[in-house]
């Protein structure tokens, strides 16, 4: 099996957006009302992020963004995830974010932020999987904030 990450461009607008307005990536994402096509275009075209499409032997199963450009040392970069609705199950979120670990090192973020809705276990466990560490629970958003020194 081969897994990658590579950029993202133009021609996964259309998979991404079908992937953001999932209902199980709506149910547990900040905003959980679907998203219009230009909201999906601009979001992708002039937010600050360096944005990945992972691929399980060339096909197209996630995606990954790590916000924040400034990679000067000790610089901490945010970053958002989901699996395509048809990869899920199939163990691909550890691989995915095992390689999305090593592109922020690579970027030379020092830090990596989430913030994990409370009652999405399966992204929670994840993220303790991968060592992170709870900061602060917001409950008035049901969100949990972590962080991992890479």
């Amino acid at each position: 099996m081969k897994a990658a990450l590579r950029p993202m461009d133009d021609k996964d607008l259309g998979m991404t957006y079908v992937w953001r307005n999932d209902e199980l990536v709506r149910k547990f994402a900040t905003a959980h009302t679907a998203i219009s096509w230009a909201e999906h275009e601009a979001l992708f075209k002039h937010a600050p992020a360096y944005k990945y499409i992972f691929e399980i032997n060339d096909i197209p199963c996630g995606f990954i963004s790590f916000s924040g450009q400034d990679s000067s040392p000790e610089t901490s970069t945010t970053w958002s995830f989901h699996l395509a609705p048809e990869a899920r199950g199939k163990g691909y979120a550890d691989i995915m974010l095992g390689l999305a670990v090593l592109e922020a090192k690579r970027l030379n973020f020092s830090r990596i932020l989430s913030e994990v809705k409370l009652d999405n276990e399966a992204s929670l466990y994840l993220h303790m999987k991968f060592k992170f560490l709870p900061l602060k629970e917001n409950p008035e958003t049901g969100f949990l904030s972590l962080e991992r020194d890479i």
